[in-house]
């Protein structure tokens, strides 16, 4: 990452990487590679791109990066977020494990976010949206058995069609978003 340009694309092959990353630039993360980075051969499951903490965060953010196609865990409770977004970014199609140490985050926004397709599992808060978090969209995400589904600081109405298992709200904003059910998932191939 650190000669990633403004705008490049970082692939990553499957594997599990220990890591503790600071973004320098705006870019594109994307895992789930083969070793072949064909495109088409992409899989979240098949390919396997771990990411596991081994400081205060797997990755800080401060940049604006689009993040997609990893499984982020912390198997030895170590971090305090998973992913900590201090400017607007995307984040889709990941996976956020065993992030159990107390008051930790998946992911912790201190800005306008989106966060979409994702799974939180396991999480003591799954999302941490900061009161400068105002006009994030959280939209599409299965969260499941989680401490809390979200800590929401930031406004009513930034989620919408979400799946809450055994994952409350809390925080300022609690109400439900538009479409969210609480049936229990059932996962495939995790």
């Amino acid at each position: 990452m650190l000669r990633m340009a403004p705008g490049d694309t970082v692939k990553v092959a499957k594997g599990t990487y220990a890591e503790g990353l600071v973004t320098q630039v705006p870019g594109y993360l994307r895992g789930s590679y083969p070793e072949s980075f064909v495109e088409s051969e992409r899989h979240l499951y098949l390919h396997t791109t771990r990411l596991q903490a081994v400081s205060s965060s797997i990755i800080y953010d401060n940049q604006g990066v689009s993040i997609n196609g990893f499984q982020f865990e912390d198997p030895s409770s170590i971090a305090d977020d998973l992913l900590d977004l201090r400017k607007p970014a995307t984040v889709t199609r990941n996976i956020f494990r065993n992030s159990k140490k107390t008051f930790a985050h998946g992911i912790e926004a201190s800005a306008s976010v989106v966060v979409v397709n994702n799974t939180f599992y396991n999480c003591y808060y799954a999302l941490y949206l900061n009161s400068s978090a105002v006009g994030s969209s959280v939209k599409n995400n299965v969260f499941s058995t989680n401490n809390y589904a979200w800590y929401n600081l930031a406004a009513d109405g930034l989620t919408s069609y979400n799946i809450l298992y055994n994952s409350p709200r809390a925080g300022s904003y609690t109400a439900p978003g538009i479409g969210e059910t609480s049936l229990e998932p059932k996962f495939l191939n995790a």
